[in-house]
This record gives C-alpha cells, sequence and structure tokens, in this order.
C-alpha cells in the first residue's frame, strides 16, 4: 500500500459516498486513478464497502462484550461455530483470562440471556462466560485508520 492508497482509505472513512472526482481532486490523482485504487483495494479485501447502521436505529438494544473461557483444545472449534450465529459480529482468539473474545448485539436482554443459556452452554469445551454488557455508547467509530505524516499525498 502506498500513500495514495492509505490516503484514499482515510478520505472514505470521512465519507465514503463522495465522488471519484471529488476524491480525485483531493488526493491529486486522475479520476481514472481513484477509479482503479477503489477497485483493486475492494478486490484485495484491503477495504469493505458497506452500509454501517446505528444500533438503536435498527432496534439492537443490547450490545456487550463477552469473555469466554474455552477447553484448549477446543478453541478453534467453539471460535468457529460461534460464527455462525447472526448477533456476534466479531470472534477473536486471545490470550489471557479467556481464551476467546467476543462482541454481540441483541434486540433484548430476554434474547441476550437465551443465547448465554441455552445457546453457549450447549457448545462443547465451553468452560465459563463473563458478559459486559454497554449501557451506553460514548463513542462508535469503524474509522480506526489514523493519518500518518509520512504517508500523506500532496496535491501537486
Amino acid at each position: 500500500m502506498d500513500a495514495i492508497d492509505y490516503n484514499l482509505i482515510l478520505e472514505l472513512q470521512k465519507d465514503s459516498r463522495r465522488s471519484n472526482r471529488q476524491l480525485a481532486r483531493l488526493l491529486g490523482v486522475s479520476e481514472a486513478t481513484v477509479r482503479r485504487r477503489i477497485r483493486d483495494l475492494v478486490d484485495s479485501h484491503t477495504i469493505v464497502l458497506t452500509a454501517i447502521p446505528d444500533p438503536s436505529m435498527v432496534g439492537m438494544t443490547m450490545w456487550g462484550l463477552m469473555g469466554l473461557q474455552v477447553e484448549l483444545s477446543q478453541v478453534d472449534a467453539v471460535a468457529e461455530h460461534l460464527t455462525s450465529y447472526p448477533e456476534v459480529y466479531y470472534v477473536g482468539i486471545c490470550s489471557g483470562s479467556y481464551q476467546i473474545l467476543i462482541s454481540v448485539m441483541f434486540r433484548s436482554a430476554e434474547r441476550l440471556a437465551e443465547f448465554i443459556t441455552n445457546e453457549l452452554a450447549g457448545v462443547p469445551g465451553m468452560i465459563r462466560t463473563d458478559t459486559l454488557i454497554s449501557l451506553k455508547a460514548v463513542k462508535r467509530t469503524f474509522g480506526w485508520l489514523q493519518p500518518d505524516a509520512s504517508s500523506l499525498v500532496r496535491p501537486a
């Protein structure tokens, strides 16, 4: 990835609805270059172009993180199994007190309780869950790439 790609991603994070022409002007490159770079970034799975709804606006009122203690021999199988639940949007294998960390969103506390007691409890290898519920979102962003002064493109 070069400076143009990096800065293109930064600009798309700010507002992905801008036209290729506007992006080209900002970056000091041609519109064809922007179009090709976006296509290449998508094709290489470097970026995903998607709409990210506000969970509360679409009825997802329960957001949380869950630390899962799992039998070491079952970590990969449990992690793979967890990917099948639509309410689970992040699964990570980690070190520390928990072997797996998941992020979840549910429409209700009842559905969350059902997920923990009926579904997770039945997963082979599951030892213990620790659930942290978010009471209030103070910052919610998915544009985490930050400007890097060494790679900034200066318009010609």
